[in-house]
């Protein structure tokens, strides 16, 4: 990325409060409320995501981790994972392999939406997001 010509945040995604991944699992993923997820990408626009994310693990989550998955225009299209040390909080860098959606050829209207999930083995071992900031970059 050292040269990622003319380009400029067109969207700024922020989670809007903290979410408990409860023990639905995989299965039964929790939604993640976010402001700023719709805009419009241009015909000729390659946009890419970058962020971070906050979470706070279960002292105990027996053999798991927090899973989030990414959903554009409804499509899953990644799905990462995040292991911290229990009991504490983390913020570590969100949407790590540079999702991108390639230019459209027309305007696309976009939405981006995010789903997360825990595979702690016992009830009541979950995960908090605290907080989750994405911002799309538009190459052109």
């Amino acid at each position: 990325y050292d040269d990622l010509g003319s380009n400029s945040v067109i969207a700024r995604i922020r989670s809007t409060g903290r979410v408990r991944t409860d023990d639905g699992g995989e299965a039964n993923p929790v939604s993640i409320p976010l402001s700023g997820n719709a805009w419009t990408q241009a015909a000729n626009e390659t946009d890419v995501l970058f962020g971070e994310i906050t979470f706070t693990e279960p002292a105990v989550c027996t053999n798991g981790f927090l899973a989030v998955q990414y959903f554009l225009d409804g499509e899953m299209v990644l799905q990462e994972t995040y292991d911290g040390d229990p009991g504490a909080t983390d913020t570590e860098s969100f949407a790590r392999q540079r999702p991108f959606a390639f230019e459209p050829g027309t305007a696309m209207p976009r939405r981006l939406e995010f789903r997360a999930w825990d595979d702690c083995d016992n009830g009541g071992e979950n995960y908090v997001i605290e907080n989750l900031a994405l911002n799309v970059v538009a190459i052109r």
